[in-house]
């Protein structure tokens, strides 16, 4: 690169500030306009200056009119089926897609077009101010301070390279942004959708998601707990049946003792407690097998 080449010239100036010239006019424009609904501006006293870009034809209000319209009882007033309440500016905002903090205004249908070529103009400023930045950062690396463009400066060379520096960073990353925040309009024009639309969809795909993997984990909770439970009933019946049901045990009787141990009646009945509750807790017995000293009263 020859040393008499100098970024500074008259073009790259002139197309610089050309382009920051109609970033104003572009930004400048966008806020003036009014994006919110019609019928809004209708019930609002008239303004002819700041509603002139509003006027429309009437072919356009017919055509309108046959919509289908909403409420909205914020404003209180009957707004298209696109239309969404903005709570920063308070007023429903026709084809609303954002509300840009940088310009402190909303961006809707009527002013998105201006929103998007002040993007583009602001996008070709960082790109020419980076630009530059690099170019003088390859002549002062090439030939150093001996460099012509740094004859008409009066800063130190050192100084100036790192304000170079600065500028050339800071407007990299702006354009970087910028460069993502097109690419992505340009994507949700293609698919004709706002930046609201597109993220009520993603939230709505989220609490989708979110609702399924719920119903999942309890479907995965559910068949544990089948399963456990199958488990549990095959095991209790594989058991042999010695094992798995006991015989019904026979009532405790005199007549039982005797039978089993082969004790006569009489050593059994004397082994009974003394105070019985009931005189039928021995209706088993027989009167002969009863001693009239064993009995009650």
């Amino acid at each position: 690169m020859p040393s008499r080449f100098n970024p500074y010239s008259f073009a790259l100036p002139s197309i610089l500030g050309f382009c920051l010239l109609l970033t104003l006019i572009a930004g400048i424009y966008t806020t003036l306009i009014d994006p919110c609904d019609e019928a809004l501006l209708r019930m609002a006293p008239c303004d002819k200056e700041s509603h002139d870009v509003l006027d429309r034809s009437v072919d356009q209000q017919q055509q309108e009119q046959q919509q289908e319209r909403v409420y909205c009882y914020i404003c209180q007033a009957s707004v298209g089926r696109g239309t969404a309440h903005c709570r920063q500016c308070n007023k429903c905002i026709a084809g609303f897609d954002q509300h840009c903090a940088w310009l402190n205004t909303c961006i809707g249908q009527r002013n998105y077009l201006p929103f998007i070529c002040t993007l583009w103009c602001a996008f070709s400023v960082t790109i020419l101010q980076a630009s530059m930045s690099f170019v003088i950062l390859v002549q002062w690396m090439a030939y150093g301070s001996n460099a012509r463009i740094f004859s008409s400066i009066t800063l130190p060379v050192k100084v100036y390279i790192f304000l170079t520096v600065i500028v050339g960073t800071s407007s990299s990353i702006i354009s970087f942004l910028l460069g993502q925040m097109l690419l992505f309009h340009l994507f949700l024009s293609i698919h004709e959708m706002t930046s609201y639309q597109y993220v009520i969809l993603q939230s709505q795909r989220e609490r989708s998601h979110e609702e399924r993997e719920a119903a999942n984990r309890e479907l995965v909770k559910m068949m544990k707990t089948k399963h456990s439970t199958d488990a549990v009933v095959s095991a209790s019946s594989s058991l042999p049946p010695s094992e798995s049901s006991s015989p019904t045990e026979p009532p405790c009787t005199a007549s039982s003792l005797s039978s089993r141990w082969r004790f006569p009646k009489e050593i059994v009945l004397s082994r009974l407690p003394p105070a019985l509750p009931s005189p039928r807790g021995l209706s088993f017995l027989s009167k002969r097998d009863v001693a009239p000293s064993s009995l009650p009263g």
